[in-house]
């Protein structure tokens, strides 16, 4: 929103370093969001169920993802070539990774429990995540193929929404 020439800031998201912020200007797209770690311009948001696209200085809007089930959180690959995300497109809760493109939807998750809230590990091979396999919600990791699922926690506790420590800052 404009005032007097200055942009009204509704909320901010940064990168994994912590060191770059992208402010949200639009108060209707702000749901969830999210920039690439690999220096691009580009960040990705959340708007009615589906992921979108915008750079940095507003331009290039474009919807990545189309209403085949909503989705409820992602995460860009550390080298901003994948976005992992959730979404019920198949009956439950699955883990997909689409390219930025729009190519490549790729559903890394085939069980009949709900699996959501992917996060990629720094060197991108792994995606931790949640899931409700074996009653209660726990944390799991799988190669970012969706191969060697590992069930990461044992516990009655309600476990979930992992997210991979930062590199370390100097």
């Amino acid at each position: 929103q404009s005032t007097g020439g200055l942009r009204t800031t509704y909320g901010c998201a940064w990168s994994a370093d912590g060191c770059t912020p992208a402010p949200l200007h639009e108060p209707t797209a702000t749901d969830y969001a999210s920039a690439p770690t690999d220096g691009s311009r580009t960040m990705a948001f959340l708007r009615d169920g589906d992921i979108w696209l915008v750079q940095e200085d507003g331009t290039g809007l474009r919807q990545l993802t189309t209403s085949g089930g909503m989705v409820y959180a992602f995460a860009w690959s550390p080298d901003g070539q994948h976005i992992a995300f959730h979404s019920y497109r198949d009956d439950n809760a699955d883990i997909y990774v689409v390219n930025p493109d729009g190519t490549g939807l790729t559903r890394l998750t085939h069980h009949g429990a709900d699996d959501w809230g992917p996060d990629w590990s720094r060197d991108g091979l792994w995606i931790a995540f949640t899931s409700d396999r074996v009653g209660e919600n726990e944390i799991y990791l799988m190669r970012s193929n969706g191969t060697d699922v590992r069930r990461l926690t044992h516990d009655a506790a309600s476990d979930t929404w992992p997210v991979w420590r930062p590199k370390q800052l100097t």
